[in-house]
């Protein structure tokens, strides 16, 4: 799929076939989920970036191993939101994003993958997120300190390690750019509370953006843009019951 968001609106040229998945809600269950007094610091982000040429081969989509709330961290997506208006291609991406929350493992290294995944593709079609920006640079895909991300765009972070970081944009923040309204999808970010090893998490972009560089590590957002291998006509991103 190459596409371009324009004003919140992606203009699609090629989208890949992805199946029908569940339902799911964007809303505010992330602070539903966090079981916490609102005073402890935020965890410490583990390694997110992706590692050495990750995609280069196909990897088995994991099977779900949780009911989708991580106790402590992240969030539970329930009935979908999606805003009216919203293209086909996205709300699809959107979902499926959301339907990878709560996952235990499988994306370890692997963030770059994962948010193309929700677009169908099987690999991201870069050597890390770090390239995966530079190319949107290049390609005039990137909207360098943008702090308004549309709804299924990437953002990118310089997490102090050479790969970076990328997460996929599961609600977009309708009347302003309020970090903690806006909601992504990570993997790794609560490992280390939780136990997990590649685990799949939803937060806030504020909430993530601490975690980087003092909380300057915010690059942009790109266009939802991949070049990696697009799943089989057919095949479905995630598994049932997710």
């Amino acid at each position: 799929m190459i596409g371009k968001l324009l004003t919140g609106a992606l203009l699609v040229l090629t989208v890949p076939a992805l199946a029908a998945v569940t339902a799911l809600s964007v809303g505010t269950s992330t602070q539903r989920c966090i079981a916490s007094s609102g005073t402890a610091p935020a965890p410490e982000a583990t390694f997110t970036a992706e590692a050495l040429l990750p995609d280069s081969g196909p990897t088995p989509t994991p099977e779900p191993t949780s009911g989708g709330c991580v106790p402590g961290v992240g969030a539970s997506p329930a009935a979908a939101a999606i805003p009216a208006g919203t293209s086909a291609d996205v709300a699809a991406a959107v979902r499926t994003g959301l339907a990878y929350v709560g996952v235990t493992g499988g994306w370890y290294q692997r963030c770059d993958q994962l948010a193309c995944r929700a677009y169908g593709y099987a690999n991201s079609g870069y050597v890390s997120a770090h390239t995966h920006w530079l190319a949107m640079l290049a390609t005039g895909h990137a909207h360098p300190g943008d702090p308004c991300p549309p709804l299924g765009s990437f953002v990118f972070f310089n997490t102090g390690r050479p790969d970076g970081h990328v997460s996929l944009v599961v609600q977009a923040d309708p009347s302003g750019c309020d970090p903690n309204v806006i909601q992504i999808t990570a993997n790794e970010i609560f490992d280390r509370a939780t136990g997990n090893h590649g685990g799949v998490y939803q937060l806030s972009l504020g909430r993530l953006e601490g975690m980087y560089l003092g909380g300057h590590g915010y690059l942009g957002w790109s266009d939802p843009v991949c070049a990696g291998a697009l799943l089989p006509a057919g095949a479905r991103p995630v598994a049932a019951g997710s």
